[in-house]
């Protein structure tokens, strides 16, 4: 059973939401107080409140004694955004799919490397884990992939990574089953699989072969988009 929304919570995602949506414009004005309460249902004290958190995480600048202002959250935000373009899932632009694809690209061999020197014998737990078949549904290959990724993160022992893993599994999770609804991106990512497997089982190193891999998913990302 869903827990019911608190009406601050609610008030910052129609914030966000608009924000996202373009209705509320980069340099443009929040309505007043009054207005913006009564719009979004809560009272000018939990308004005050919103309006704080939403600033904190890049979205507006309250300016006292004047119109608090949207920002151009791209040029000013902080992680803060990637949390509330998270939520809004249905509204998350296509080429920041690309752009978050290209950070994992850069991250994860890194450590599959440091793993892979520092810590083999929990890096080798990878062969333990069980590879989805070409028949697998698209919910059981994304779940794999991710506990691939998540281990080799963690056996990495760097912890700001895994913070910004952390932040990316429900993205993944949500974008995941659609990629791999794809059989391209199944034949590709069990070829990965196995490879990865073998080349472990030798005591090699899989950095290239894994930025290898993360390059293949974009290129197919960008198919899938038409781009």
């Amino acid at each position: 059973m869903n827990k019911p929304v608190k009406p601050g919570a609610h008030a910052r995602s129609k914030i966000i939401r608009k924000i996202i949506k373009g209705e509320w414009e980069p340099g443009t004005n929040l309505p007043s107080e009054r207005k913006l309460s009564k719009h979004l249902g809560v009272t000018r004290a939990t308004l005050r409140e919103v309006l704080k958190l939403v600033e904190k995480e890049g979205w507006i600048s309250i300016k006292h004694g004047k119109s608090s202002t949207v920002n151009n959250f791209w040029d000013v935000g902080g992680l803060g955004i990637l949390t509330g373009l998270n939520e809004n899932k249905d509204l998350f632009p296509f080429p920041l799919i690309i752009d978050l694809l290209e950070v994992r690209a850069g991250i994860l061999p890194i450590c599959a490397k440091t793993a892979f020197n520092k810590n083999l014998d929990s890096f080798n737990q990878l062969m333990n884990l069980k590879i989805p078949q070409e028949n697998s549904s698209p919910k059981e290959f994304t779940l794999y992939d991710w506990q691939l990724q998540e281990k080799i993160v963690e056996f990495s022992e760097n912890r700001v990574y895994k913070l910004l893993f952390n932040d990316f599994k429900p993205l993944f999770l949500y974008f995941g089953e659609k990629y791999f609804k794809l059989k391209k991106a199944k034949t590709s990512s069990t070829t990965f699989y196995n490879e990865l497997k073998s080349i472990l089982a030798q005591n090699k190193n899989p950095e290239f072969l894994i930025s290898e891999s993360m390059k293949e998913s974009i290129s197919i990302w960008k198919k899938l988009n038409g781009s």
